[in-house]
């Protein structure tokens, strides 16, 4: 970083610069003006001329103007929150961690950027030319070098009533800023203020091609920087035309590396969601939520919130927050850009608890293609923690859907009844999960039972008795194997198997399998319809391991649970694993049984040879996936991930033999769910159980094959 000069710092005076951390700029704000905060940097203008400047550091990147005279600061209702350099600059990048440099050289490339970045080596660099840019970060002027021999203008008066913004932005910024589709740069800035965790920049680097965004977030809940690309949707997509769309470029660590963890600022430990459907696309939320802080000195509350949805008629739907009240008093918030902040009256000390309530409506309850049923799925329709928090809650689910359509919602079923507007369901997870899930349609119910714990089987529009019974025995058969290979029980007692009127996927929220409708056909329905027995017959190939891996997420994660993208890992890829060793073990015919995980075996070496190189496991999420390579992502998770799991077993059966082997693998996988649950894991725990396992040091086998880009070696 350049050196802080006598000139630096009495533009920073020049500025009235407010700094936060220690005291924060923020402390003798109200709450209601916290509240405010995103939108208030959101909506900054040009304030006076800054410099002569030469150099800006932001992050691991340097911006050298070409015109140092050039130079504007960013104002927000008298607060210098950034700086606008208006006019042709130099931008250079250095990569300096080693796992982060393999994938930037294959998004740069995926994104067409020639960059010419071929070092194989840290640290490497790149650079680019910009037109213009703009910074924002409210302790950035300290990071700015002058030109040599600059002079400093005076200060403004002690009574200044603050910096005047005197311009509006460029139009180039104006629409780039009307354009995203996240809370930044206001949202992140706006908690970095708040909270007095200072060093936040985000800048938007305009260029002659795609632009591109720099996020370096230095607080210790992210400890990351990434410089994203940024493109505009094409008019074929219709109302979301223009709208920006966010692709990693390089991501890094900042000051730790990848597998050390990162602290949270608050949790939500109990959640009550009343859901209405009086009629058609309308609903109305009421959620309550305990929120507990993690940290001391909270003075703004992150929650993720659906600002709206597109719907399927190409028609934005607003979601609109009526109310906002913390431990039963009006609370100051914002709800912007899928954001929803909120301040509370007091500065909350960590171990604080408070009773969060927020009601939110709108005509959201959408129906693909016209269907007869609506899904609220895993986007925050209900307020869930956002920007370093986490949701880890016993969650009951009040839902009322609009006749004829009968609602289904994560958890045990305790009660369902007719009302005046429909049917209500009421439901409980009474584990710590997450993200509660609500569908309605018209649907029929098969129920299977076994030892008390049932599995409600639903299929769309009509009765499909002897195929929802099938998969019902199927889900119980599942259950018990990992049952007893895990040794931690079921996390569920009443299971929904949901099917879509779609084809070829499933997914598995807390309580709930959804299935597309291929695992309901017969051959019979296949013959009566042609044209949907070909797609069935495509689609319905492996249905029994994607029903098995669907049941194998009820441990993995919901069990031993993930918080962070990149340990998406531990619950696709355990998942993909433990569904094949599951399903060998319940075949009945033990040579049929293992064609079963041959055939698996077969399918993660053929998705493997399809990785792109560069990639890797542990980073599938930061993957570049706008151009084509979004197969990739997959292939990481569903193919490499489990021969990574083969390779470690087979070296335990080379080392130890086949039988001791492969009892040390599963002892493996059975201590990581038995030790993390209802506990957060991460891919260092289970290095270390596996390190205990096995008397050796495994730690260099996953940095060249889950946080590395190289392929396990799979006899």
């Amino acid at each position: 970083m350049p050196t802080r000069s006598l000139a630096v710092v009495a533009f920073a005076l020049l500025l009235a610069v407010p700094v936060a951390g220690g005291g924060s700029a923020c402390a003798e704000e109200a709450p209601a003006d916290l509240a405010r905060l995103a939108a208030t940097f959101d909506g900054a203008r040009l304030g006076p001329r800054v410099g002569p400047l030469t150099s800006l550091a932001v992050g691991r990147g340097e911006i050298r103007p070409l015109e140092p005279g050039n130079v504007r600061a960013l104002v927000a209702d008298g607060r210098v929150c950034g700086l606008l350099i208006g006019g042709k600059a130099v931008f250079r990048y250095t990569i300096d961690d080693r796992f982060s440099l393999p994938l930037a050289r294959h998004n740069l490339k995926a994104a067409g950027l020639s960059v010419g970045l071929e070092a194989t080596q840290v640290p490497a660099t790149f650079e680019l030319t910009l037109e213009a840019a703009a910074i924002w970060g409210i302790d950035l002027i300290p990071a700015a070098a002058p030109a040599p021999g600059a002079t400093a203008t005076p200060a403004p008066p002690a009574d200044s009533p603050g910096i005047a913004a005197t311009d509006a932005l460029p139009g180039w910024l104006t629409r780039a800023l009307e354009n995203r589709l996240d809370g930044n740069p206001g949202r992140d800035l706006a908690l970095s203020v708040a909270n007095g965790q200072p060093g936040y920049r985000w800048a938007l680097l305009h260029r002659a091609g795609d632009d591109l965004v720099l996020d370096v977030d230095p607080r210790p809940l992210a400890r990351a920087e990434s410089l994203l690309g940024v493109w505009n949707l094409p008019t074929t997509v219709g109302a979301l035309a223009g709208r920006w769309v966010q692709e990693s470029l390089v991501v890094q660590p900042i000051g730790r590396a990848w597998w050390e963890p990162t602290p949270f600022n608050l949790a939500v430990v109990d959640t009550e969601i009343a859901l209405t459907n009086p009629k058609g696309e309308q609903v109305q939320v009421t959620t309550r939520s305990r929120v507990q802080a993690q940290v001391d000195g909270l003075r703004l509350l992150p929650f993720s919130l659906l600002r709206g949805i597109w719907d399927s008629r190409d028609a934005f739907k607003p979601y609109t927050v009526t109310r906002v009240t913390l431990d039963g008093q009006p609370a100051p918030f914002s709800h912007q850009h899928g954001s929803l902040l909120v301040a509370p009256p007091r500065p909350l000390k960590k171990g604080d608890l408070v009773q969060l309530e927020v009601v939110a409506e709108g005509e959201i309850l959408d129906r693909p293609a016209g269907d007869s049923f609506w899904w609220l799925g895993l986007e925050s329709w209900y307020p869930r923690p956002a920007a370093g928090g986490f949701e880890w809650s016993e969650i009951r689910v009040s839902a009322e859907a609009a006749k004829p359509f009968l609602p289904f919602a994560s958890g045990e079923v305790l009660k369902r009844e007719t009302t005046a507007v429909g049917t209500r369901v009421e439901t409980r997870l009474a584990r710590p999960m997450e993200r509660a899930t609500v569908l309605a349609g018209k649907y029929k119910t098969v129920t299977e039972e076994q030892n008390g714990a049932r599995v409600h089987v639903s299929t769309y529009a009509t009765v499909k008795e002897d195929e929802a019974r099938r998969i019902g025995k199927l889900v119980f058969g599942m259950r018990g194997c990992y049952e007893r290979w895990l040794g931690v029980p079921y996390p569920f007692q009443d299971l929904q198997v949901i099917e879509i009127n779609d084809w070829g996927w499933g997914q598995a929220p807390a309580g709930m399998i959804f299935i597309t409708k291929e695992a309901f056909f017969t051959r019979a329905r296949a013959q009566a319809d042609e044209d949907e027995g070909w797609i069935a017959g495509i689609a319905s190939r492996g249905i029994n391991e994607r029903i098995a891996h669907e049941v194998a997420h009820g441990w993995f994660p919901h069990v031993a649970k993930i918080l962070r993208n990149e340990e998406d890992w531990l619950s696709e890829s355990l998942s993909e694993y433990a569904s094949a060793v599951c399903l060998q073990s319940v075949t009945a015919d033990p040579r049929q049984g293992k064609q079963v995980f041959e055939r698996q075996l077969r399918e993660w070496k053929s998705m493997d040879k399809e990785v792109k190189p560069g990639a890797s496991v542990y980073l599938a999420a930061l993957l570049n996936s706008s151009h084509g390579e979004s197969d990739s992502h997959d292939y990481l998770l569903y193919g490499r991930g489990p021969l990574v799991l083969h390779a470690i077993r087979q070296e335990l059966r080379r080392q130890k033999g086949d039988a001791e082997g492969d009892r040390l693998f599963l002892t493996w996988i059975r201590s990581y769910v038995k030790s993390f649950t209802n506990r957060v894991a991460e891919t260092r725990h289970l290095v270390a159980i596996l390190d205990q396992v096995s008397g050796q040091p495994w730690q260099p086998f996953f940095e060249r094959y889950v946080y590395g880009p190289e392929s396990p070696p799979v006899k």
